[in-house]
């Protein structure tokens, strides 16, 4: 009986090495809760294992030995990115909190070093869009002149539809997802540059469109938006939405005849 119980302990432990063997060698399909088909047992942890466009391997571990044992549960992917982005976000409040960022009359903002900033909001990742805020103190991408040596704080003011003005210059801001671009609108006359409906500008010489700038395909003296329902405007040619002129096969769709029927007004 004792010789029965040895030897089937010693069947049994092989059975078991050899499995840890063949899975530590060999990825093997490992079932989870997230449902992902890419997910093995792998050298005594648990792999993402995806194959890319020129046919290579990539291997991401995404937990340990006690994963790989069913002792701990394996995280989503999209539990572990958003984690990841999470103390990203963190870390980056800690820092603009330690700046002590503070806001001015103008709308701008200015930290414990008397930098200047613009503060945007931009995506940082993870299937739940987490965002950051973000203070652009420098020109363009935040990589030119320091605001602080740029614009004047005390005659600084928001026109509308992403531009803003100073005693100095005309400045339009273009916003992405990823952190946008805060810059000198040096090709609009400054002392003509008005706001219109909301998405358009204009100065004597142009039409401007708050994404695409200077609208070059526009009739100037015939352009006219509205306020609402939507960026959309006309000019003796036709119609536009944004910066694009609508073409035929769409002047029927719901939105479009409303704004239309407000531009003939």
């Amino acid at each position: 009986m004792k010789f029965n119980l040895r030897l089937i302990f010693y069947f049994l432990s092989f059975i078991l090495l050899f499995l840890l063997a063949y899975s530590y060698f060999i990825p093997t399909k490992f079932e989870n809760k997230c449902k992902d088909k890419n997910i093995f047992k792998f050298k005594l942890g648990v792999y993402k294992i995806d194959s890319t466009i020129t046919r290579e391997i990539e291997y991401e571990k995404i937990g340990g030995i006690l994963e790989f044992l069913n002792i701990k549960e394996v995280k989503c992917i999209v539990d572990i990115e958003n984690e990841h982005y999470l103390k990203i976000k963190n870390s980056s409040d800690s820092i603009n909190k330690s700046l002590n960022w503070k806001k001015l009359n103008c709308g701008l903002y200015i930290n414990k070093n008397d930098e200047i900033g613009f503060k945007d909001l931009r995506v940082i990742g993870g299937d739940r869009l987490i965002t950051e805020e973000y203070y652009i103190t420098r020109l363009g991408f935040n990589e030119g002149e320091k605001l602080s040596k740029i614009v004047d704080t005390t005659t600084f003011k928001e026109l509308g539809n992403t531009y803003y003005k100073d005693r100095n210059h005309i400045y339009h801001f273009y916003g992405m997802a990823g952190g946008g671009s805060f810059y000198i609108f040096d090709e609009a006359d400054y002392e003509t540059f008005e706001i219109l409906g909301d998405c358009y500008a204009k100065d004597k010489n142009n039409i401007y469109e708050m994404r695409s700038g200077k609208l070059d395909s526009i009739d100037y003296k015939t352009f006219k938006t509205i306020v609402g329902p939507g960026c959309y405007a006309k000019d003796k040619n036709g119609y536009y939405s944004w910066g694009t002129k609508i073409e035929k096969e769409y002047l029927n769709d719901k939105d479009v005849k409303e704004a239309i029927k407000k531009l003939n007004e």
